[in-house]
């Protein structure tokens, strides 16, 4: 898991490390790869996130109040969060908080391997990329990104 903030620590579960400076860039393999980013510390920021300057679409929207902590694991729990499917190749990640009412943001964010067991069970239509169905999931993914959802 990694963590993104200029003046905040690291988890203090030691489950997560500093990203380096915007964009996050790497290659996802062939089948393509899952990306989550979930909101940290106090309740109630949102974040939207773009793919090589592109919306990829926002965290979920949650009540001002509370906190999770500093442990990316409770926060995925109650904060602010959304996961993302990502095809193979070249990906320039980058996240803007949108909505912030502490004045700034924090977010964690991981990215994993996916496969077509996250499509399953409902599992589709929890991914924002407008998937229509289990199949159309399903086949985003078995061929890494290049059968468009929808």
């Amino acid at each position: 898991v990694l963590f993104t903030a200029e003046t905040c620590q690291p988890s203090s579960a030691g489950n997560s490390v500093f990203a380096p400076a915007l964009p996050w860039t790497f290659m996802a393999g062939k089948r393509g790869v899952k990306l989550t980013v979930t909101d940290a510390f106090s309740l109630g920021d949102r974040f939207e996130v773009f793919d090589s300057g592109v919306s990829l679409g926002q965290t979920s929207s949650v009540p001002v109040g509370g906190a999770c902590g500093s442990d990316p694991v409770p926060c995925l729990a109650s904060a602010s969060n959304a996961t993302f499917a990502l095809g193979a190749g070249s990906h320039s990640i980058t996240i803007t908080a949108t909505t912030s009412p502490f004045g700034g943001g924090a977010a964690y964010f991981r990215i994993a391997t996916v496969s077509t067991r996250d499509c399953k069970k409902g599992g589709w239509a929890s991914l924002p990329n407008g998937f229509k169905n289990q199949g159309d999931c399903v086949s985003f993914i078995a061929t890494g990104g290049r059968n468009k959802p929808g």
